[in-house]
């Protein structure tokens, strides 16, 4: 999926619950001279919740087909892989939380841009990539949709040169 090929993962669960430790507060470091008392840290966690979700499709087929269509399988199960990548995808990015896993854009968590006006350059993009470099994360893509993509691509330096940025002009879509 684009959403794995960018990052996510998927966790092993030997139950239907599974609960994980999160940093919610990074520790603080001080400097201390010899002998000197060092300052506690006030680093905070909190817990994070999973629960399992099931997926799944029904396909009805004639056997003749079946049996008689020397492709069938192969086509069937790329048939399923890559409408299962799209799905997962689809979750990951705008799952609801209710009755599906919470997507990116549902989160509270996350922060969201819902306006960008005209993109007449790339510091939306460099904006938020800046937010990951404050905390020591170096992009590997950017997901987005192909009229945001397109405008991107075609943005030019002022001698009319494309300027996209190395790794931003091969989003993982």
């Amino acid at each position: 999926t684009v959403c794995m090929r960018l990052g996510a993962q998927t966790v092993a669960m030997d139950s239907d619950t599974l609960t994980l430790a999160r940093v919610t507060t990074d520790p603080t470091y001080y400097i201390h001279g010899e002998n000197a008392t060092i300052t506690s840290s006030d680093m905070a966690f909190d817990a994070i919740s999973l629960h399992t979700k099931t997926i799944a499709c029904l396909l009805y087929c004639s056997r003749e087909l079946a049996e008689d269509s020397a492709n069938f399988i192969t086509m069937v199960e790329n048939a399923i892989s890559q409408s299962l990548a799209v799905k997962i995808d689809a979750l990951v990015l705008e799952g609801s939380g209710s009755q599906e896993p919470l997507g990116l854009k549902a989160n509270p968590a996350c922060q969201a841009v819902t306006s960008y006006g005209s993109l007449a350059s790339w510091d939306l993009i460099l904006d938020q990539v800046k937010r990951l470099w404050d905390y020591n994360i170096e992009p590997t893509g950017y997901v987005t949709n192909p009229t945001i993509r397109k405008a991107l691509l075609a943005l030019q330096s002022g001698d009319g040169d494309p300027c996209p940025l190395e790794y931003m002009s091969k989003p993982a879509i």
